[in-house]
């Protein structure tokens, strides 16, 4: 089970920098009970890069594990342009894990 505490902790803290109030927590089961958190924030404009977002997704299992975790921040234009994103979420098809020994 997922701690929607966790996420509404981080949203109390970091509200200063919303454009608008505090984004909706967006839960999406998927098949074999995985559970997909979604978060879109709308940021007060940057000084460098104008009107940004935060896009927020992260999956859990259904022991409430996060077993996966895509974190981006982005500038609002159609297309959006990404100006700084971390995940776990595809391996680009690279021959070695970062996560494992290599010994």
């Amino acid at each position: 089970m997922i701690n929607p505490s966790k996420f509404y902790n981080l949203l109390i803290k970091y509200e200063v920098i919303f454009r608008t109030s505090p984004p909706m927590l967006n839960l999406v089961p998927l098949k074999g009970g995985i559970m997909k958190v979604q978060l879109n924030i709308d940021l007060k404009p940057h000084p460098q890069f104008g009107n940004t977002k935060a896009r927020i997704r992260e999956w859990y299992d259904s022991n409430g594990h996060l077993i996966q975790y895509r974190y981006c921040w982005e500038e609002k234009s159609n297309p959006s342009g990404n100006i700084c994103s971390f995940e776990n979420e595809h391996n680009h098809d690279v021959a070695t894990s970062p996560y494992t020994s290599s010994n």
